[in-house]
């Protein structure tokens, strides 16, 4: 069975009490310089593995994606802590790219 197109990855910010992504460019004023730095790393580090993004509300593909990251910033050290979610059907699923992600 054919699977559907993956959507690319995408940073951005929910719009107030939704699931709806609000896609920004890695150098929102909103956000301190270190973490607008990891998002757009991420991004492109995504991109080049070809990671699939999770498709809020469609038909999710048996292709294993990443559903939100999350950074946080500690100020004393610049230092940033990023976490990723990922959606898989199955454990045993997590491909190489997750792994060289991390």
């Amino acid at each position: 069975k054919e699977q559907p197109p993956q959507k690319q990855l995408c940073v951005g910010l929910f719009a107030p009490k939704s699931h709806e992504l609000i896609p920004n460019s890695c150098s929102s004023p909103l956000h301190h310089p270190a973490l607008n730095r990891v998002m757009e790393l991420v991004q492109r580090i995504a991109r080049r593995l070809e990671i699939a993004a999770f498709q809020e509300g469609g038909q999710q593909s048996s292709v294993p994606c990443l559903k939100y990251i999350t950074a946080s910033l500690e100020r004393r050290t610049q230092k940033v802590q990023l976490t990723l979610i990922w959606q898989e059907r199955q454990h045993e699923q997590s491909p190489s790219q997750l792994k060289s992600l991390c």
